[in-house]
């Protein structure tokens, strides 16, 4: 996968396996929050001329029941310091119509294919005509991002470019 489908740039900082897959785990599951700022950190070192070109950066969205039981959005830890870093706004623009089963343990097919998976961009104001940044921790198929991007589109976007701190083996 060169980039999801739907999107029109992809970057990332590593391929998902030991030690990094603790270190996305960590930030997911065990609020180490500041784990979040040193991948931003890090992005902006590696990859600064490549993100320097986006005009707002969008959080990948999670159902807002999973972010309150998660306690916040694993997503917005890395998206909200790469803003601050890149010097630009960062905007909740995208939400997660539907809960939908998790991708965690799903086969490549399944995730494709989860119905489960929607999204509608509810400040299209903040994403008309511009650059987007796309910001999630991991891309295995590249399908949620995918949706995402193509809702981003939707709203009237001009570019989406993803970030993902990693990216699961081709």
């Amino acid at each position: 996968m060169d980039r999801p489908d739907g999107c029109d740039g992809f970057s990332w900082l590593w391929v998902y396996r030991p030690p990094v897959d603790q270190v996305i785990l960590g930030l997911k599951y065990r609020r180490l929050d500041y784990l979040g700022r040193h991948i931003a950190d890090e992005a902006s070192t590696r990859l600064g001329i490549e993100l320097r070109r986006v005009d707002v950066v969008v959080p990948m969205p999670m159902h807002w029941r999973r972010r309150l039981a998660r306690g916040r959005n694993h997503a917005e830890s890395i998206a909200r310091p790469l803003a601050r870093r890149l010097g630009r706004p960062l905007s909740p623009a995208l939400r997660r119509r539907t809960l939908g089963r998790p991708q965690v343990g799903r086969g490549r097919l399944q995730r494709l294919v989860n119905p489960g998976i929607a999204f509608t961009c509810r400040k299209p104001a903040a994403v008309r005509d511009r650059v987007v940044l796309l910001v999630d921790d991991v891309v295995t198929t590249g399908a949620t991002a995918g949706r995402a991007a193509r809702t981003l589109k939707a709203a009237g976007a001009g570019k989406v470019i993803l970030f993902a701190a990693a990216r699961t083996h081709a």
